[in-house]
């Protein structure tokens, strides 16, 4: 037989051991070939790996691999999966794995997990950078992490979860990532990049952020923050995986206002708020271009100056919280964000025109952008103490 063909005769039977362990199935042990202590122990490893993880559903991807050992074949798998409880999560990447398959016993049965061998060329990425992933679960979210000592940390993370998502998700959710957020708490920036597969171009690291639908919390940067702070960005960033669906391609500042505009309410329920003395500033000098500022779609607006980046956050949240609190709340904010929908901006779908933004603020708000602007400027002068 050639490889092609070893592949495809023994796919199906690697499909249905992974499965089962994925799920924690018995049903592993019918395809598994009998083997030496080391190949066994690359599979007990590999089950112990997904026991960790409380899944609801799997899918995988095979690609056949060619293996030195005769009469058999090397599987590679990609394995996406969704956590439990009900409703499941998001698709999360699991990583790769390669599993060695063998005839034995008239079947295909798989002989061992050696992803690890030498010429196997595996790219970690996924959840398979952590080697000892521990997994919490809470009524409406779950948080990922792999370092004991965050354990405690974790644990905060999911109880805040708890705390917003109902909210959230019964405001802006519309689709599986709001139902059932993932959280993964993240030891440095190069394993947050890995886990997402995005590169960070802020220059500063932040403290959390969401890529599609997941989010990430770069730990010694939020446990650097007050209690206060820690909190404010949990809701922060939930923000951003409730309503990344209804936001869809709006302008970065409609996408930070609503979060800012969140986590600011939020804080006020535990007696503080956030201050808005920096852009009520610029707003009072007329130093701010607003309008220039609402027609960028890039992350941090394509500023690497922090200071700048800070305003842009204030802003969008000043011109948010008019949004919701003057001019139609949660509807008006989703009928905003239709008309920005339908609408292509420009430069690799970066960039909406003046016009565009004036306009989508006429049919989503039935007010000018002018206007909104304006309230936004009286109302931050009113937060700077």
């Amino acid at each position: 037989m050639t490889t092609v063909q070893r592949f495809r005769a023994a796919e199906p039977a690697v499909e249905r051991y992974l499965r089962a362990l994925a799920l924690h199935r018995a049903d592993a042990q019918d395809v598994q070939a009998a083997g030496s202590y080391a190949d066994q122990r690359t599979l007990n490893d590999l089950g112990t790996w997904l026991s960790r993880l409380p899944l609801g559903a799997v899918k995988m991807h095979a690609t056949a691999v060619r293996v030195a050992d005769d009469g058999a074949v090397g599987v590679r798998v990609s394995i996406q999966a969704r956590f439990s409880p009900a409703p499941l999560s998001n698709w999360i990447k699991l990583g790769d794995r390669v599993i060695l398959a063998r005839y034995s016993e008239n079947a295909w049965r798989v002989a061992a997990d050696i992803s690890s061998r030498p010429g196997m060329h595996m790219r970690r990425y996924g959840l398979r950078l952590f080697n000892e992933p521990s997994v919490l679960t809470g009524k409406h979210a779950t948080v990922i992490y792999e370092a004991v000592e965050a354990t405690n940390d974790a644990q905060q993370i999911l109880a805040d979860a708890d705390q917003v998502v109902p909210r959230l998700t019964a405001l802006y959710g519309t689709d599986r990532a709001a139902a059932h957020p993932i959280v993964f708490v993240v030891d440095s920036r190069a394993q947050g990049e890995a886990l997402s597969g995005v590169k960070i171009v802020r220059k500063e690291v932040p403290q959390g952020f969401v890529i599609n639908g997941v989010a990430y919390i770069e730990w010694p940067e939020w446990t650097a923050g007050d209690i206060l702070e820690q909190d404010g960005t949990i809701a922060h960033e939930l923000t951003h995986v409730a309503s990344v669906g209804m936001l869809g391609r709006s302008p970065h500042s409609l996408i930070e206002g609503l979060a800012m505009y969140e986590e600011d309410g939020f804080l006020r329920g535990l007696g503080v708020h956030l201050l808005l003395g920096p852009i009520a500033t610029e707003y009072a000098r007329g130093d701010f271009p607003s309008i220039q500022i609402w027609e960028r779609r890039a992350t941090d607006w394509g500023l690497a100056n922090p200071r700048a980046v800070d305003l842009c956050y204030e802003d969008g949240q000043a011109m948010t919280t008019m949004i919701m609190e003057r001019h139609g709340g949660v509807t008006g904010l989703e009928r905003l964000a239709r008309a920005f929908n339908s609408m292509h901006p420009s430069h690799h779908g970066l960039l909406y025109s003046e016009s565009q933004v004036r306009e989508a603020f006429q049919r989503g708000l039935g007010v000018s952008f002018d206007q909104v602007a304006a309230e936004a400027h009286a109302y931050a002068a009113s937060q700077v103490h």
